[in-house]
């Protein structure tokens, strides 16, 4: 074992506990009522059409697709890019953030890039995009 594998198991021994991670099981059984998703994303309840929410329920049963959904590992979405997109930021290096390039935000703010989370690392878009035809794909499929 290297001396930074040490460091990192001896780092994750000492992580203090959150707040979230005690009282986890009670904001489980206590708020997911007040809990809809709407394509994969968190939002509240009695803001959401029970037509769009991702349960599909009428009000029966929702806790408890909540509570099931909230138990579920985290899947990152599935970037939808262009040829374009997907070309252009093989160009940048894959280790940092698309967040730290200006020309890249700069290209979102005129409508590039829909949908990608700016703290997600380049390497990891690439790992999870699909390349599309066009942004009217995206637009229809949202």
């Amino acid at each position: 074992m290297t001396a930074r594998e040490m460091f990192e198991e001896e780092k994750q021994e000492t992580k203090q506990e959150t707040n979230f991670e005690h009282y986890k099981d009670e904001i489980l059984e206590d708020y997911a009522q007040n809990l809809a998703v709407v394509k994969g994303r968190p939002t509240l309840c009695y803001k959401t059409n029970c037509n769009v929410c991702d349960f599909k329920i009428n009000q029966i049963g929702c806790r408890e697709k909540a509570k099931d959904w909230l138990k579920q590992p985290h899947e990152k979405p599935v970037y939808k890019l262009t040829k374009f997109e997907k070309e252009l930021l093989q160009c940048y290096p894959d280790i940092y953030s698309f967040k730290v390039f200006n020309s890249l935000n700069g290209m979102k703010e005129k409508g590039y890039f829909k949908g990608i989370d700016d703290n997600e690392i380049i390497g990891d878009i690439l790992a999870k995009c699909e390349v599309i035809e066009d942004r009217k794909e995206v637009i229809k499929n949202d």
